[in-house]
């Protein structure tokens, strides 16, 4: 009975609707939806980025809205600035079709769903929009330009391949995630490449190097669960070694001793992680057997390319079969 209004979020209940044959009509619990804002300058950003994908990938630029609004992404453009004219080219709009954009919502642009979502399994597939290419996005540096209808810039990144980590022998298929969505694109360390743990991308779900400032200095890393029955029946097969720290670009190795002291598997050597995530042990040895029941030590060495050091060893049994 009243009119809609901007800035307010209204969710539809819809129950027991019947198609023409009479069949029950499955629909989510409730539905969404709002007068979208237009967009003002960084409240919508370039949040992760794929410009050199693997074979048989493709390109992607992920959206994220920092802001309290919602928008309508058909209202967006990607494109390519010209370094020498300084002038935007290449246009691409995001959708034709109205979609909204709600705030925390991450949108992932490709011309290829499929192939992104086959090569990374951190992902959301409801976050996808098809679209026919993107701006160029060349291997070893470009950029990318996120403009609304009136070609007013909302945000702008510049990227070069040396941003990586610089002890990647390969950038192949690795994105470049913003650390923090609300410090500037223009921070050349405000970008990281992707955990390894996460699968070198993560479109559509929060960065693995998602890192706000000012969170409280966590280093925190533990392994679950104690005990450990490698025998594929569903129950506590893996070991977890969970990990959070305060800062991306840490590395990882990870090894397993048993009592005695003997080497029985590399588990991670020199593994890229993010500022949380999960290695797993899958309770095999380096000859893909299954150890004998026991305690088995896990030494998990974390080192940066600051120089520090951080070793924690933890302790797990290998148990025999249940019942």
């Amino acid at each position: 009975q009243k009119p809609f209004q901007k800035g307010t979020l209204y969710h539809l209940e819809v129950e027991k609707i019947r198609d023409c044959s009479g069949n029950l009509v499955e629909l989510p619990e409730t539905l969404r939806f709002a007068l979208p804002d237009s967009v003002a300058p960084e409240e919508v950003v370039i949040n992760e980025l794929l410009y050199n994908p693997r074979p048989g990938g493709a390109d992607y630029v992920e959206l994220y809205n920092r802001s309290s609004h919602v928008f309508d992404l058909s209202s967006l453009f990607l494109m390519h600035r010209d370094t020498s004219t300084l002038s935007l080219t290449h246009p691409v709009r995001i959708t034709a079709l109205p979609r909204l954009f709600f705030p925390g919502d991450y949108c992932v642009v490709t011309p290829d769903p499929d192939a992104v979502q086959t090569q990374y399994f951190s992902c959301d597939p409801a976050s996808f929009l098809s679209v026919a290419h993107l701006p160029p996005l060349p291997d070893e540096r470009g950029n990318i330009v996120l403009t609304n209808t009136q070609m007013q810039v909302i945000d702008e990144f510049h990227y070069d391949d040396a941003m990586q980590f610089p002890l990647l022998r390969n950038t192949e298929g690795i994105s470049l995630e913003r650390i923090d969505p609300d410090a500037p694109a223009s921070d050349p360390f405000n970008w990281h490449s992707a955990a390894s743990d996460a699968g070198y991308g993560t479109p559509g779900i929060q960065n693995s190097q998602y890192s706000p400032p000012g969170e409280e200095d966590v280093r925190h890393l533990y392994t679950e669960p104690e005990i450990i029955s490698p025998d594929n029946d569903g129950y506590h097969d893996v070991l977890h070694i969970r990990y959070q720290f305060d800062h991306p670009g840490s590395l990882a190795t990870v090894t397993v001793y048993n009592a005695e002291g003997q080497l029985i598997r590399i588990v991670a050597n020199n593994y890229l992680l993010g500022t949380h995530g999960d290695i797993v042990w899958d309770g095999l040895d380096r000859y893909g057997q299954r150890p004998p029941t026991g305690i088995y030590l896990i030494l998990v060495e974390i080192y940066d390319l600051q120089g520090r050091v951080k070793r924690y060893k933890r302790t797990c049994i290998v148990a025999g079969r249940r019942g």
